[in-house]
C-alpha cells in the first residue's frame, strides 16, 4: 500500500536505477525521490486527519512506565514539555530512544568490522550523465576499482557514487568507520568532515569522467545524519546468520529480506513478529533498523525496505491489539498477517500475494553457497538443520 502510493507519484519511485535501464532489472531497494516521498507522505496522513493527530518538530524522549507497561511518552518541543498517553507505543526512532529506557534488554554497538558501525551524511549531485556513466564503467572495467579507491581517498572516507531515479542526478553514499551515532560528537564530527569534502570530491569527479561530471553541481545534503545502527533491541527473537544461510521459517512472519548477498541464492529471509516485540516489557513494538538482531544479521536488515515492511507490520499490530482488547505480546498475528496481505504486502508462503515466490523458490537451493552459509551449517549441526524452501 506504501509503495503503492509513491509509485503513483511521477518521478517519487523507480523500479531502475537510471534512465534506460531494463525495467525487469532485480533491485534490492527503491529508488525514490525524496522530496516527492515528503509530499506523497503528507497526503496520506491528511486523508486521514479525522483519526490521525499529526506532531511534527515533536521530540519523544522519555517512555511512561507503569507496573512493566509503556503507557505513554513524554515529548519536548519548542511548546514545552507534553505527555501522550496511549495503549500501545511504537518505538520507531532507529536507535531505541524509547525502549533502552524501559528495561527491555538491548546491544548498544554492533562489531566494529561491518558496515553497520558506520556513520554517512549523504549529498546529491545534479546535472550529471549516469547512463554515460554506465558506458564509461562498461568500457573500462579495469579502471572502476582505482576509481572507487581514489573517490574514498579523496574523501577520507570510503565513498560510492550512486544511481537515482533521475538519470542526471546522483548520490554520494559514504562510511565513517567506528562511528556511535548516540554521542554527540561522532554525529557532529560525520557531519563537519563529509561537509568539508564535497567539494574536493565533486571536483574529482568532474576530473576523472567529464563526459558524465563535466556540468555537475551539488544539489542537495540530507538535512539528517544517516546512522546505521546503534542501540539494537535483544527481543523475543533475534535473528542471526542462520536465519539468512537457511532462509528459516517463522509461523510469525510480517515482512521478508530478499538478501542482497549471495548467501543463499536469494531465498526469502522471513522477519518474525518476535524480532519487533521487546522483552520484559508490555505494549511497546520496536520495528525497524534497530530490531532485535545479532551484529551480523543487522548488517542486513537495518535497510530502507526492511524499515518499511516491519513498520507497517508494526502499526497493524497495535491497531489489531488495541481493537480486539488484548496487548501486542498476544495479539492475533493471523490477523496481522491477513491484513498485510489485504495491503499487497507480499508475505513470504502466502501464494495470494504473490505466486512468483513458489516459482523462483522451486528453482534454487538455498544455503549451500558462500563460507558464511557453510559456517552457519556447521554451528547448526550439518545437514539436518539444513532448511530447503
Amino acid at each position: 500500500m506504501l509503495i503503492d502510493a509513491w509509485k503513483a507519484v511521477h518521478d517519487c519511485v523507480s523500479r531502475s536505477g537510471h534512465e534506460g535501464a531494463k525495467p525487469s532489472c532485480l533491485v534490492r531497494a527503491v529508488y525514490y525521490e525524496p522530496n516527492q516521498l515528503k509530499i506523497e507522505m503528507d497526503k496520506m496522513l491528511l486523508e486521514h486527519q479525522d483519526s490521525i493527530r499529526v506532531m511534527y518538530h515533536s521530540w519523544g524522549c522519555k517512555p511512561i512506565l507503569e507496573d512493566g507497561a509503556v503507557k505513554g511518552v513524554i515529548f519536548e518541543s519548542k511548546e514545552g514539555r507534553k505527555v501522550v498517553m496511549a495503549k500501545v507505543v511504537v518505538d520507531a526512532t532507529g536507535d531505541g530512544d524509547l525502549f533502552s529506557q524501559t528495561g527491555a534488554p538491548y546491544k548498544s554497538l554492533a562489531d566494529g568490522e561491518t558496515r553497520s558501525s558506520t556513520t554517512a551524511l549523504v549529498w546529491r549531485i545534479a546535472g550529471v550523465d549516469w547512463e554515460a556513466f554506465e558506458q564509461w564503467k562498461r568500457t573500462r572495467p579495469e579502471a572502476l576499482g582505482a576509481l572507487r579507491a581514489q573517490l574514498s581517498k579523496v574523501a577520507g572516507f570510503r565513498s560510492s557514487a550512486l544511481p537515482t531515479n533521475q538519470n542526471d542526478m546522483c548520490w554520494i553514499n559514504n562510511w565513517h568507520p567506528n562511528m556511535d551515532c548516540t554521542k554527540i560528537a561522532d554525529q557532529t564530527k560525520t557531519e563537519m568532515e563529509t561537509r568539508a569534502t564535497m567539494r574536493d570530491v565533486l571536483a574529482y569527479l568532474k576530473e576523472a569522467i567529464p563526459m558524465a561530471f563535466h556540468n555537475a553541481y551539488l544539489y542537495d545534503i540530507a538535512p539528517q545524519l544517516g546512522t546505521r545502527c546503534s542501540r539494537r533491541l535483544q527481543g523475543e527473537y533475534i535473528m542471526t546468520s542462520d536465519d539468512f544461510a537457511f532462509a528459516k521459517k517463522h509461523d510469525d512472519v510480517i515482512a521478508w529480506h530478499s538478501t542482497i548477498c549471495q548467501i543463499n541464492d536469494c531465498g526469502p529471509v522471513e522477519i518474525p513478529y518476535r524480532a519487533i516485540l521487546p522483552q520484559r516489557v508490555d505494549n511497546l513494538l520496536c520495528p525497524g533498523r534497530h530490531l532485535s538482531a545479532d551484529d551480523v544479521a543487522i548488517d542486513w536488515l537495518n535497510l530502507i525496505p526492511q524499515c518499511v515492511g516491519t513498520g507497517q507490520a508494526a502499526g497493524i499490530a497495535a491497531a489489531v491489539a488495541v481493537a480486539d482488547g488484548t496487548t501486542v505480546r498476544s495479539v492475533d498475528i493471523k490477523k496481522v498477517q491477513d491484513i498485510l496481505c489485504d495491503q499487497d504486502v507480499p508475505l513470504p508462503r502466502n501464494a495470494k500475494t504473490d505466486p512468483s515466490y513458489t516459482e523462483c523458490c522451486e528453482q534454487h537451493e538455498y544455503g549451500l553457497y558462500t563460507g558464511l552459509a557453510q559456517k552457519a551449517r556447521e554451528s547448526a549441526g550439518g545437514m539436518k538443520a539444513y532448511r530447503q524452501w
